[in-house]
């Protein structure tokens, strides 16, 4: 029974860390570590930490970082110190299925040289758990980005310097594009076994209206990803994946986090965006994976609204969503 190392960052999450801890400590699957680093929380999350240490000492490592890293950061430093074979992820507000570790220790093993498996997941909140099954095919590995739903051989992150980008946001986009064009051996399977909590005060979740804020966020990822990676010894698959994931990221954050935001603030928002996305691919639009029906993986709105717009910024309506999505 192999090693399995599970990554725990954590950050003012005193209500949820429990639940985390106890779905992960509950597991089948018995040969485990479990790394938590305290990105210098503020609230009980430490007091909460140095119980569940006492109590499983022999399984349960706690690690406190000096200042605050961010999530990327914060899981390389647990990734440097890990022992196991395999690295699996769990945010501390999530928690998983009990024999989450072991369907996919099964999975990365049916194979000889698997070198990732990727699963699904369930968002679930109060009311409600919606599951997510990724499906089966070469665009998933692009389009479902998270880190925490798939196991890593942990001989590949070292070899292929896998990191986070040094991002403090949507750093999960930058590391499994990263992944993706380090040609991995990997599959994809049908489990939902991993729990997003949706929690409103999540900092991924909180995006303020403050002038240009999440279009600097996106154009620090664009920038990141276009200036640290190879971009030049892509193939053409990899080349038209990377501009949809630019484009669908550059429309679907202008119109998902700025409703009600004015005309004219939303006019500086489109240009700035758009002026972005240019930079970079200028004739965006002529990309195949951006017509109807092309792209295969991702979600239904999400795939539509890109195809959507796509088409009407063929025709210079571009404009005309987002600005219905600034009045309503």
């Amino acid at each position: 029974m192999k090693k399995v190392s599970i990554v725990v960052p954590v950050y003012n999450v005193e209500k949820y860390l429990q639940r985390c801890l106890d779905s992960i400590l509950e597991q089948t699957y018995t040969n485990f570590e479990v790394i938590c680093i305290n990105d210098c929380s503020s609230d009980g999350s430490a007091n909460i930490l140095k119980k569940y240490n006492d109590k499983y000492f022999d399984i349960i490592k706690i690690l406190s970082n000096q200042t605050n890293l961010g999530l990327g950061k914060t899981r390389e430093r647990g990734i440097a110190i890990a022992k196991g074979e395999y690295i699996m992820f769990v945010d501390s507000d999530d928690y998983v299925d009990k024999d989450w570790i072991e369907r996919y220790v099964s999975e990365i093993e049916s194979q000889e040289n698997l070198d990732m498996v990727i699963g699904g997941f369930s968002i679930t909140s109060e009311n409600k758990t919606v599951p997510q099954v990724v499906p089966n095919n070469k665009y998933s590995i692009f389009m479902y980005p998270s880190a925490c739903t798939r196991i890593y051989r942990k001989r590949f992150l070292d070899e292929k310097n896998i990191n986070f980008g040094g991002l403090r946001r949507s750093e999960d986009n930058f590391w499994s594009i990263m992944i993706a064009l380090s040609d991995p051996n990997y599959k994809i399977i049908n489990d939902v076994g991993y729990h997003y909590w949706i929690n409103a005060e999540s900092i991924t979740r909180s995006v303020k209206q403050k002038d240009n804020c999440v279009e600097e966020e996106l154009e620090l990822l664009h920038n990141t990803i276009y200036n640290e990676l190879n971009i030049s010894s892509m193939t053409t698959f990899q080349k038209q994946m990377i501009e949809y994931l630019f484009v669908s990221n550059t429309f679907s954050w202008l119109f998902l986090y700025n409703r009600k935001c004015g005309i004219k603030r939303m006019q500086k928002k489109y240009e700035y965006s758009l002026q972005n996305l240019k930079k970079y691919f200028y004739d965006f639009q002529k990309n195949p994976l951006l017509r109807f029906g092309k792209m295969k993986a991702g979600s239904f709105l999400c795939k539509n609204f890109v195809s959507v717009e796509t088409f009407l910024y063929k025709i210079k309506l571009g404009k005309v969503l987002f600005y219905i999505r600034a009045l309503i």
